[in-house]
């Protein structure tokens, strides 16, 4: 009954801010959204200017990072990086226009995060579902026990014999 969130950074380099010009007097603020509402939910991209918060000095180009959450990010999952780059280029061009992200010009680089497709993290935030509860939590938080004595038999590795035979009560514990 817990769930595992979807998320994804996509961050795109250009030579020069061109966002920042756009964007007026509002232009060294280093956050701004997308915000789109359907029948069923609200979904956003927020987009982070690096070099407004890191200083341009310290970035040889100017960084773009888009983050997509939820069912934006999941819709994502299984498709090629090139799409997310997509449909983030598509929002950029909804927020300022196509003629300004076509004088822009192509980013010169694109990286994709994916934690949901990285077979360590599998995800990148928990959270409750409907119905869940505290003792959800807790089976969670239990230690597991795995039994190695098996391997700890050199008569006979990798049977069931051994494992039930071995005096080294081998476990890891997790």
């Amino acid at each position: 009954r817990l769930g595992v969130g979807s998320y994804k950074k996509i961050l795109l380099a250009w030579r020069r801010p061109w966002w920042r010009l756009a964007r007026g007097p509002q232009k060294r603020r280093p956050f701004f959204f997308a915000i789109h509402n359907d029948n069923r939910h609200k979904s956003f991209v927020e987009f982070l200017d690096r070099g407004a918060v890191l200083g341009d000095d310290v970035a040889s180009t100017a960084l773009l990072e888009a983050t997509l959450a939820g069912d934006a990010a999941a819709a994502l999952d299984a498709r090629p990086d090139d799409d997310a780059v997509a449909l983030v280029l598509s929002e950029l061009a909804d927020i300022f226009g196509s003629n300004t992200l076509r004088d822009a010009g192509a980013p010169l680089s694109a990286r994709v995060t994916n934690w949901d497709q990285d077979p360590h993290a599998r995800g990148a935030y928990s959270y409750w579902r409907v119905g869940a509860r505290e003792t959800d939590v807790d089976s969670l938080a239990r230690p597991v026990t795995f039994s190695v004595d098996e391997a700890c038999s050199r008569d006979s590795a990798a049977t069931t014999r051994s494992s039930s035979s071995s005096s080294s009560g081998s476990a890891l514990l997790f």
